[in-house]
């Protein structure tokens, strides 16, 4: 089945849902148990034809990126020659001799080879992923991380100081050969550092062994899902003790709830007029809630109409939308219960992303012996904060 298919077949379940949701109005009566379950199936499914939507379109992007990447080709450096001997570590990494001694000598065998040594050498006994690898894993990444397909991200290499605007800047009209009016903005200061995140992946001595296993196909969807799913956490609802500093605890309550459960389609309205217009344009604005409180969205018109205040998407690659503005879920915003902060909605650009170092694998051959089993210790160091509190607000439940 195609990706438009999969579209067509996830807009008619959404008519379906629909449908259900009007006749329960039309008799002014809540769902029947029967009703529910009903309604409850057809959102799963429609979840799940969602999910394989960007599973094929993310696939159709690697297979892009690859292709782009073989038709540019690498330049071969040999250990030792230095005819090309500027070639950096980053440009070495990138040849075809060190991918192979990474995935066919250190992942599958163990062993630390000429080419290795010369090439990819890292701290703590580890090597870097090849960078012909890269390709592959930043898309499965961002598949895992929601925050990686929405927020501004960036390459450092030492603790970065960035200014964080408490009020922004105005301006006035002025006679001439007055004075100059306005008001200064408000800074403050962040430092974007390093934390560590690191992930454990156990592959058994067999399959290694075993010469028509995709050792590196494997390795990377583990490493991509914990590495993607732990780092949503973190940008999502990190504390920014020893990890990422989240957009939810960073940003403005724009709205509290009358209810510490319930969501009206007023409230929402509310909130997407409590983020100041200028923050409320562009491609980077959007909305973020946990599973739960996006089911309870989808039940919401505007006003006494007959208009849904969320829209399914129907084109390759449009996400769904929330009154306009594209809608995207994360199991690690709270949920829609007292007193928490259940939606998030702005300018998700204002949120930075700092990676610090590539991802850097190390075998385990030793520790997990006694069970026929490899480990694999892969980790990164990165951090994440929200640069503008103005520019995202969060919609509070009542306590």
């Amino acid at each position: 089945m195609t990706v438009v298919e999969l579209r067509e077949q996830r807009a008619r379940a959404f008519e379906q849902a629909k449908a259900l949701v009007e006749k329960c109005e039309k008799e002014n009566r809540d769902f029947s148990a029967e009703e529910n379950e009903q309604y409850v199936r057809i959102n799963a499914e429609i979840d799940s034809l969602g999910a394989r939507v960007q599973r094929m379109e993310a696939a159709e992007a690697r297979e892009r990126e690859l292709a782009s990447t073989s038709a540019r080709g690498h330049a071969l450096v040999t250990p030792g020659n230095d005819g090309a001997s500027a070639a950096s570590v980053a440009d070495r990494r990138a040849t075809p001799e060190y991918a192979a001694a990474f995935w066919d000598d250190f992942v599958r065998r163990g062993m630390s080879t000429r080419a290795l040594q010369a090439f990819g050498s890292a701290s703590e006994g580890g090597y870097l992923i090849p960078t012909t690898t890269l390709p592959q894993l930043i898309p499965l990444v961002r598949e895992a991380n929601v925050m990686r397909q929405l927020a501004t991200v960036l390459t450092t290499s030492n603790p970065t100081e960035i200014p964080t605007v408490a009020t922004n800047a105005t301006a006035a009209y002025k006679a001439e050969e007055l004075s100059f009016g306005g008001t200064d903005p408000e800074f403050g200061q962040k430092s974007l550092t390093a934390h560590k995140l690191t992930c454990l992946i156990k592959v058994s001595e067999e399959l290694l062994q075993d010469s028509a296993f995709d050792v590196q196909e494997f390795v990377l969807a583990q490493m991509a899902e914990a590495i993607g799913a732990e780092e949503e956490r973190a940008f999502v609802a990190g504390t920014g003790s020893g990890e990422p500093t989240g957009v939810v605890g960073s940003a403005t309550v724009g709205v509290t709830m009358a209810s510490a459960t319930a969501l009206t389609s007023d409230e929402i309205l509310d909130l997407y007029h409590s983020l100041p217009p200028r923050f409320r344009r562009g491609p980077s604005v959007g909305w973020i809630v946990k599973d739960s409180t996006a089911l309870k969205l989808r039940k919401l018109k505007t006003g006494g109409s007959q208009d849904y205040i969320w829209q399914p998407g129907l084109t390759a690659g449009d996400p769904d939308r929330l009154l306009g503005k594209p809608i995207y879920v994360s199991d690690n915003v709270p949920a829609s219960t007292a007193n928490l902060k259940a939606i998030v909605f702005g300018d998700l650009k204002k949120y930075w992303i700092a990676d610090r170092s590539p991802i850097v694998v190390q075998r385990l051959a030793e520790r997990y012996a006694d069970t026929g089993q490899v480990g694999f210790k892969a980790w990164s160091r990165h951090d994440g904060l929200l640069t503008d509190a103005l520019a995202v607000v969060v919609g509070q439940m009542h306590a």
